[in-house]
């Protein structure tokens, strides 16, 4: 059974490898399109991008307004859409990890 637990570890850490530059080019991206069709929503923010302008309070402001549901009244399908990846793909990324934190715990006490 241990097997395949840690198995299973290695394709949920395998995953997570992968969805990180996923994370920073769709993240980019958003703050791309949010730069050019929404600059008061960006400016709000405090003008976030993945390197230059990466605090904490900009990355809780950027991560309150796309795990919230604000972006629905823009009445932007583009910005709904992309805020929608982001918040699904966000939580599936917690969700692995989670599992990854608890599957470690695991197989250390077996």
């Amino acid at each position: 059974m241990s097997e395949i637990l840690a198995l299973l570890l290695v394709v949920l850490i395998a995953a997570m490898v992968v969805m990180v530059p996923v994370w920073f080019v769709a993240v980019s991206r958003y703050f791309s399109f949010l730069s050019a069709n929404h600059p008061g929503l960006y400016r709000q923010m405090g003008e976030p991008s993945l390197f230059a302008n990466n605090t904490p309070s900009n990355n809780t402001s950027f991560l309150r307004y796309v795990c919230g549901s604000d972006y629905i009244a823009s009445g932007d399908d583009q910005l709904v859409s992309k805020s929608r990846f982001l918040k699904r793909f966000f939580y599936s990324y917690l969700v692995i990890f989670v599992a990854v934190i608890i599957g470690v715990a695991g197989v250390g006490n077996s």
